[in-house]
């Protein structure tokens, strides 16, 4: 009696290769559909599969249709920008991109470790002036964003005649409409990347200093929460909230004025919005949906990156119905108000519990972290600082002039070293720390 044995196959040690894995059933070809740069080209095999790739589903959950490519294209390309250009940050480039079956996979650029040492000075000059004159440069920020926002809504695209204009001809323009909006298409593209570039031009240097400050807490308190450092940085009223706290606002009114039942089926935006302007009550409503329209609701359901995407402005169903939902929340007694003050209370008691021996050290750029947080991280102003080794640094105290208070006996403290000096820095124990 023969016995057959089953060998079975080795375990997989790594993620599948883009090269090994089929198209879906269905989908096959689909390559052509993008640009050669865009997808793995098998004479490239042997030095893609060296690279570490992931899929960025975080901001591009869904397949890319082939003229979406053009917003991660540039956000991409905007990205290697700042780090490899403007910041010159030591130890990244930016990424690589590559489509796989249609969705976006990245891949880290990192710099040589020959270059890492020099690039530091270049990028301590470079991010430390935007830490030093964070107001001015982000108010500078805002008046250039807000210029190409004109510019970006000043296009306006109308269909092409049957005929070019009789005036045109006869004066010998030589061109005709479709000049213009060959023109004015070309300035859109252009108008988004300027605008992708602005974006990063502040948020690598708010996440480092964020980082920063992280990891700072995590060496000092190893066991303070995740939570905990967070909330150091709470109650940041940003423009992010605003379109959700006019929703709130209208819901507040639709109660305040008795126009609740009209909210049953916001499905026909046109009748709901009908009824209410027809409503006795609802002239101070109506008046401030149209309020918020612009800009408030220049917003979607999605992120942007889509063209099935739909925004708030072009379909008021979506607004309605999260009008709706807070107006149900209301009835039910709910509070739906976004206190910034009690967060901002709380940030301070925290970050403001500092004891006084150790408040005398200052934020200055770090060699090693290469980062300082930015002026208008609300703990930058309270708390304190990387030094030359990217950890704390005194400013001025006495070397060991802490040294009492955290060695007094029953006090409940426990010293740490100044990074720089002998000077004694003292947490209180606690569960956190």
């Amino acid at each position: 009696m023969s016995q057959t044995t089953t060998v079975s196959a080795p375990a997989r040690t790594s993620f599948p290769s883009p090269y090994e894995q089929d198209a879906p059933a269905g989908a096959e070809g689909w390559k052509d559909l993008y640009a050669y740069n865009l997808v793995f080209q098998d004479n490239r095999r042997d030095i893609e599969e060296r690279k570490f790739w992931f899929c960025d589903s975080q901001h591009w959950p869904t397949v890319t249709k082939p003229f979406e490519t053009i917003g991660f294209e540039f956000a991409v390309g905007c990205l290697g920008q700042y780090n490899s250009r403007q910041l010159l940050i030591p130890t990244a480039n930016g990424i690589e991109y590559r489509i796989h079956n249609g969705y976006v996979f990245m891949s880290p650029v990192a710099v040589d470790p020959e270059h890492i040492e020099a690039r530091v000075p270049q990028f301590m000059q470079r991010a430390g002036h935007y830490f030093q004159n964070w107001e001015s440069l982000l108010q500078n920020w805002h008046g250039k964003l807000e210029d190409t926002i004109a510019e970006l809504e000043s296009i306006e695209f109308t269909a092409l005649p049957d005929a070019i204009a009789l005036d045109d001809v006869l004066a010998g323009k030589g061109t005709g409409p479709a000049t213009e909006l060959l023109g004015d298409y070309d300035r859109l593209i252009a108008l988004a990347y300027r605008a992708w570039q602005y974006h990063f031009e502040f948020l690598n240097l708010g996440y480092v200093a964020y980082l920063d400050l992280f990891m700072f807490c995590k060496e000092v308190f190893p066991r303070i929460p995740d939570q905990a450092i967070a909330t150091m940085v709470q109650g940041v009223d940003m423009e992010l909230f605003r379109p959700d706290d006019e929703l709130k606002k209208l819901a507040k009114i639709a109660v305040r004025d008795g126009l609740v039942d009209l909210f049953g089926d916001t499905s026909d935006a046109d009748a709901t919005l009908a009824a209410i302007s027809a409503h006795p009550s609802g002239a101070a409503w109506t008046e401030a949906w149209r309020d918020a329209q612009d800009p408030w609701f220049n917003f979607t359901t999605g992120n942007g990156f889509y063209a099935h995407d739909e925004y708030w402005r072009d379909v008021p169903a979506i607004p309605l119905g999260f009008i709706r939902g807070y107006i149900d929340r209301l009835q039910a007694g709910h509070d739906i108000d976004r206190h910034v003050a009690d967060l901002v209370a709380e940030r301070d008691r925290i970050t403001g519990n500092t004891p006084s021996c150790c408040r005398a050290t200052s934020w200055r750029p770090s060699r090693a972290s290469s980062v300082s947080p930015a002026p208008s991280t609300p703990t930058s102003r309270t708390t304190t600082s990387t030094s030359s080794t990217g950890r704390w640094a005194c400013s001025g105290a006495r070397p060991g002039s802490c040294r009492a208070c955290c060695t007094s006996k029953g006090s409940g403290r426990r010293r740490t070293t100044c990074s720089t000096c002998a000077a004694m820095r003292c947490a209180r124990r606690s569960s956190t720390t």
